[in-house]
């Protein structure tokens, strides 16, 4: 298991930017495949270090993140959530009534 998250701490002591420890840890060795420090905690910055990590160790049997926005699917009024079977009325059924 591939523990992955971002640490937002004052690296640099106030000396320079605010910069973040992007990374994973295996949770069974305790070995940080790779980890690199970005400007800001995004969603792209994250994809390039999974991305190192995958080809540095392979891809993770499973992986622990917290519940961050960037790790969480958002579906708004997709066609995938209706086809659970809750439909509604369509117009056709609207004007016959």
């Amino acid at each position: 298991m591939l523990q992955y998250d971002t640490s937002d701490h004052d690296w640099l002591e106030g000396r320079g930017p605010k910069i973040k420890l992007i990374g994973g840890i295996d949770d069974a060795t305790g070995e940080v495949p790779y980890a690199q420090f970005a400007y800001k905690d995004s969603l792209e910055e994250n994809m390039v270090t999974f991305k190192k990590i995958v080809e540095i160790k392979g891809i993770p049997l499973s992986i622990y993140v917290d519940r961050d926005s960037k790790f969480i699917t958002t579906r708004h009024k997709g066609i995938h959530v209706n086809l659970k079977g809750d439909y509604g009325e369509t117009k056709a059924e609207k004007s016959l009534g």
